[in-house]
C-alpha cells in the first residue's frame, strides 16, 4: 500500500491527472506544466503505523521532508522528521506550507507586504 500511495505522488508531480482524460478524448496537445516543485513539499502523513510508516520510508527515500501525526506513536519512526499529535492538526497549513522556512520566504509574504 506504500507504494501505491506513492505512485500516486508521483503521477501527479508529473500531471497525469490532467493526461489521462485528455488521452481519452484523443486529445494530444502538449500540456503546459510548470516544475514540479510541490513535490519538493513536504508530506504530511496521519497515522504512522504500518501503512504510513512504509509511505513514510518511501517519501524519504526520494528525498522527501516528511512529517506525521498520530496518535500512539510516541516516537519519530528513522523516516518521519517530526511527530506530532492530533491535537495539533490546528497547525496543519504551518506544517505543511511553512516548515524548515523562514518566514520572509514563504509563498505570499511579498505579496502580503507589498499590498499595504
Amino acid at each position: 500500500m506504500g507504494a501505491h500511495i506513492m505512485a500516486f505522488i508521483l503521477a501527479f508531480a508529473r500531471g497525469l491527472h490532467r493526461y489521462i482524460p485528455h488521452q481519452l478524448q484523443r486529445q494530444w496537445r502538449p500540456q503546459r506544466r510548470g516544475p514540479i516543485m510541490h513535490l519538493l513539499r513536504p508530506r504530511l502523513i496521519i497515522g504512522v503505523g504500518g501503512i504510513g510508516g512504509a509511505a513514510a520510508r518511501l517519501c524519504a527515500a526520494f528525498g522527501l521532508t516528511v512529517l506525521g501525526v498520530d496518535a500512539r506513536q510516541t516516537e519519530a519512526p528513522p523516516s518521519v522528521k517530526e511527530l506530532r499529535r492530533p491535537s495539533d492538526l490546528q497547525q496543519l497549513p504551518q506544517l505543511i506550507c511553512g516548515h524548515d522556512r523562514p518566514h520572509s520566504q514563504r509563498r505570499g509574504h511579498d505579496a502580503a507586504k507589498n499590498s499595504n
